[in-house]
């Protein structure tokens, strides 16, 4: 993922945004200011049907409300990453594998001295997803319906378990 925007709601979440931003090429820091009066639905409707990253700087019940309405599926959806104001947690919350938001999330917690907060079963079993298996050797997927699948059996050791 190369374009992704940073969404700080305060002017402390701002001056972490700026950090994130200097770890960055092909990112968008939006102010506070231009998030007003319906600034941030906007302009995260924007990124997101663009297909951008976004990274906000929010409580994750701000994302979880614009995000929602917005959502297509697991092959359509754009990495989507939210910070803790205090910096603490960086957390993946959509499109992980696919849409690149754990490598995201740990890129910005490393960046920022941050824990990154990944929840993927693969991710946290040390085990890996298909999506990655088929970035790393230029594959495509054909059905992103069997992704669910693949992981599962991965999960469980095998087709049959």
């Amino acid at each position: 993922m190369t374009k992704f925007s940073v969404f700080p709601v305060t002017a402390r979440g701002l001056g972490l945004g700026r950090k994130i931003g200097k770890g960055f090429k092909g990112k968008k820091l939006f102010r506070p200011a231009e998030l007003k009066d319906g600034g941030l639905a906007k302009e995260v409707r924007k990124a997101f049907k663009a297909g951008d990253g976004i990274v906000f700087i929010s409580a994750v019940a701000i994302a979880v409300r614009l995000v929602a309405p917005l959502l297509k599926g697991k092959a359509k959806d754009p990495p989507v990453v939210v910070v803790d104001e205090g910096g603490s947690f960086v957390i993946s919350l959509l499109s992980g594998h696919l849409g690149g938001a754990n490598e995201l999330t740990v890129k910005v917690a490393r960046l920022i001295g941050g824990t990154p907060v990944i929840t993927t079963a693969t991710d946290i079993r040390g085990l890996p997803c298909v999506e990655d298996v088929v970035k790393r050797f230029g594959f495509a997927i054909e059905d992103a319906r069997k992704i669910k699948a693949v992981n599962a059996a991965i999960l469980e050791g095998g087709p049959g378990g």
